[in-house]
């Protein structure tokens, strides 16, 4: 889940700002839905959740929406810069995917924590699809 104004372009006023939860399921079907397509959990995790977060790390994002309103704000992000994010995730999950094969050290640490959530997540799906 995650929270959006409801607001939306207009000046956040304090008292007025009211919040809505969107489970980011109901996202992934209205998406799937719109454009005939099938995003993963895992692509709208990235989409939706670490892509934002990557683009307001950069200092120019956050100034800019620092001295702008929400709509005034949505015209900082571009197609390109939102490619470029995706384009850093793809080569840092390359990078990922390279220290994962190569070192094996590495590779044995991280399959126990993988393993250890993998089956934590199995189970819970599992238990909540026998309900």
């Amino acid at each position: 889940m995650f929270v959006r104004s409801t607001r939306q372009g207009h000046p956040p006023r304090r008292a007025e700002q009211r919040w809505e939860v969107v489970r980011l399921s109901a996202l992934i079907e209205s998406f799937n839905s719109r454009f005939s397509i099938d995003i993963s959990h895992a692509d709208a995790l990235m989409l939706f959740i670490e892509l934002p977060a990557h683009l307001a790390a950069d200092e120019g994002i956050r100034r800019a929406a620092r001295d702008n309103t929400e709509e005034q704000f949505t015209e900082s992000i571009k197609k390109d810069n939102v490619a470029g994010a995706i384009f850093d995730r793809q080569e840092r999950s390359d990078q990922l995917l390279k220290v994962f094969t190569e070192d094996a050290q590495f590779a044995a640490e991280a399959m126990k924590h993988i393993r250890a959530e993998t089956y934590r997540t199995a189970r819970s799906a599992g238990s909540s699809s026998a309900s």
